[in-house]
């Protein structure tokens, strides 16, 4: 699959439908081929299943289980019929709600059993998760304060006069999924303005997929490669060339001039890359700026990462500047956003060896 599949996630009436849309209209307005779709509902079938489980008529309780299956049934034809053809053909998909939901709403809130549920999930999607989610947070005390219709849909319509003890399991249940995959969720602050809840999603999408949509090929694949002809003997410069243009690269100056893999390098010769037989070492931060000013960017972009894995390429940017200036005594580059980047996409593909 080459293209970029990103689900937004949140309690109803977060303002993610509102997000997903300024992101496909920015992304299309960058020349980007964007397919913007929905949970429950984007496909004839789901319109069937989606006016079965949401519609609030008089019809009697759906049974938990039966709901379940029901969303899953919709997230199997979604998959099959829409999602992964797009991907498929290079797209970028979008899609508001995913797997997600069903963890938070039918596992927190409903109280059915985590691992049925994850099982079932895998089942319905083949095992395709998001390369980005982005969850909308926001407390049902701002939502309510929204001048927008609370209660539309039979989901939306639970705990209506009560307490709202549903909505804040649901929340928790966003709330784990978030700190249990911090290299694929990343939480945006939904009580703000529109505009600038706007600002951190960009913020995030572009943290992660930057590298990805400057080269045109599969990061991995080009460092475990390169890794591989190295191995071989190959001159790590001559190596990473090879595999750039055999994998599909087509820009001479990525290729012979500049690349993210002179700062991938050093992580590969400090036995940072899994994958590698290079022992791992930990040096000074001032012998890895004597060899490579790129590895030190790297080295540092992993360390705050580690910290905060949602932080900004802005924030990220600042520290490692700071650092350097107070560390080393040296003037770091006014902008080098090419090794902190690759660093971070390292991170997020499992390719990274690190301290704890």
């Amino acid at each position: 699959m080459s293209g970029i599949f990103i689900s937004f996630e949140g309690i109803d009436k977060s303002g993610k439908s509102t997000q997903a849309k300024k992101l496909a209209g920015h992304l299309r307005a960058r020349g980007h081929e964007v397919v913007l779709t929905y949970e429950p509902g984007d496909t004839e079938l789901g319109q069937e299943i989606r006016r079965l489980v949401l519609e609030n008529k008089s019809r009697g309780e759906i049974d938990a289980t039966a709901e379940l299956f029901l969303f899953s049934a919709d997230r199997a034809q979604h998959v099959n019929e829409l999602i992964r053809p797009s991907l498929d053909a290079g797209k970028v998909v979008i899609s508001d709600r995913y797997v997600d939901s069903t963890l938070a709403y039918q596992g927190y809130g409903r109280g059915l059993n985590l691992d049925d549920l994850r099982m079932i999930q895998n089942v319905a999607t083949g095992g395709l998760k998001p390369d980005i989610t982005i969850w909308i947070d926001v407390d049902l005390q701002t939502v309510q304060k929204r001048e927008l219709p609370l209660f539309s849909d039979r989901i939306e319509s639970e705990d209506r006069g009560g307490e709202k003890t549903f909505f804040q399991r649901v929340r928790q249940g966003f709330k784990e999924a978030y700190q249990s995959e911090p290299n694929r969720i990343f939480r945006v602050d939904g009580t703000q303005s529109v505009d600038a809840v706007f600002k951190d999603v960009k913020k995030v999408f572009v943290n992660q997929i930057s590298v990805r949509d400057l080269y045109k090929i599969d990061l991995k694949d080009w460092v475990l490669s390169t890794i591989e002809k190295v191995e071989k003997g190959i001159d790590w410069n001559c190596a990473w060339k090879e595999t750039y243009f055999e994998l599909g690269g087509k820009s001479r100056e990525s290729g012979r001039k500049f690349s993210p893999m002179n700062g991938t390098e050093v992580l590969y010769r400090l036995g940072r890359i899994k994958g590698s037989r290079k022992p791992f070492r930990n040096p000074e931060l001032k012998e890895i700026w004597n060899c490579s000013t790129n590895g030190a960017y790297a080295i540092l972009a992993l360390e705050y990462i580690l910290e905060k894995p949602d932080i900004s390429r802005s924030a990220l940017w600042t520290r490692i500047q700071e650092r350097i200036r107070s560390e080393l005594g040296e003037e770091p580059a006014k902008f080098n956003q090419g090794a902190p980047t690759v660093a971070y996409k390292l991170w997020h593909l499992g390719l990274i060896m690190h301290d704890k």
